[in-house]
């Protein structure tokens, strides 16, 4: 399978934006000013990990919600519409023009 189209499935988009939302929230713990700082590099570990598989879930929550919508046809007006009901048929000889060799 190609590099590509690995890093464009939804599973791997899913991954990256989880571990971007653990650094955001990486900077935001490590700016808070706490007195026990032996204590707070213990938790931070534990809150990093909690945060990023919490974000994995909701975030696979959410696209199996909207991979269901898309199937029962959610977001579409009209049901099923087959493309092949919508084309007219033309004669064969139609010259389009897009290539002019003059």
């Amino acid at each position: 399978m190609n590099l590509v189209n690995i890093l464009f499935e939804p599973y791997v988009i899913i991954i990256f934006i989880s571990i971007i939302i653990t650094i955001i929230s990486y900077f935001i713990i490590s700016n808070e000013k706490v007195e026990e700082k032996e204590n707070n590099k213990k938790n931070i570990a534990k809150k990093l990990l909690i945060i990023f598989v919490s974000s994995f879930i909701i975030l696979i929550i959410l696209k199996l919600i909207v991979n269901y919508m898309n199937k029962n046809n959610f977001f579409q007006k009209g049901g099923n519409v087959k493309v092949s009901d919508r084309l007219t048929l033309e004669s064969d000889d139609i010259d389009i023009g897009l290539i002019d060799s003059n």
